[in-house]
């Protein structure tokens, strides 16, 4: 226990969980939005999918603690890093002109914060029914949770529409650089391969992003019926 303590304290320790813990993540985000999609093949679909994730009982409430603690857990080692780097520094450049840093790392906690403001909005809004009360109270023919009539309403209200997209802006960057930076942490990226993985990890953040946004997108278009 008390390596694991030193390992934890450590910068390569840090780095490693803060890896471990976002690809964890990632693969969450990536099979959510292929869930969620399900939304394109009608109410049965999507609804039928809710039940199912209701019907898993207390183990789909210890899926969202372990959630919960690979989110904290991020966020904590992120934040040290940070913060150890910025101690680490002896001094300040005169000029501040990143070289080899994108846009994305040097954002990184700026787009983790919305990103988090975020998930606590998406889960007010579906999972507790706090946001369009209304809506989170409809059930279909079957008496089912109505996730369908609940998307198809919700996401043509401009202001909810809106937060979604630009909330999935941020995780695009974040996602690009989240996945090419974890894979470089875990020491994965032996053999010159950075370049190949940047774009790996490019085309999937912007595809799981785009399948995201693709619902209120359509929503907003009229896609969906039955609204």
């Amino acid at each position: 226990m008390k390596y694991l303590f030193v390992f934890l304290d450590s910068s390569v320790g840090q780095k490693a969980v803060a890896a471990a813990t976002g690809l964890g993540l990632i693969a969450f985000v990536v099979i959510h939005m292929i869930g969620n999609l399900q939304v394109f093949l009608g109410p049965d679909a999507i609804n039928s999918y809710a039940v199912k994730l209701k019907n898993l009982g207390p183990l789909l409430w210890v899926a969202r603690g372990g959630l919960l603690l690979l989110f904290a857990m991020h966020i904590a080692m992120t934040v040290r890093l940070r913060f150890r780097n910025r101690a680490a520094r002896n001094s300040r450049y005169a000029l501040n002109r990143p070289q080899a840093s994108t846009s994305s790392s040097r954002f990184m906690i700026v787009s983790g914060s919305i990103i988090l403001l975020f998930v606590i909005f998406h889960l007010l809004h579906f999972t507790f029914g706090v946001i369009q009360p209304q809506s989170y109270s409809l059930v279909d023919a079957e008496g089912r949770h109505d996730i369908y009539s609940m998307v198809t309403r919700d996401f043509t209200n401009w202001a909810i529409a809106g937060f979604y997209l630009v909330a999935m802006l941020f995780l695009c960057s974040h996602l690009s650089h989240a996945m090419f930076s974890a894979w470089q942490s875990l020491g994965t990226n032996i053999g010159g391969g950075d370049t190949r993985v940047k774009t790996v990890a490019r085309y999937l953040a912007v595809l799981t992003v785009f399948g995201f946004a693709s619902i209120p997108i359509a929503a907003l278009v009229g896609w969906f019926s039955g609204k």
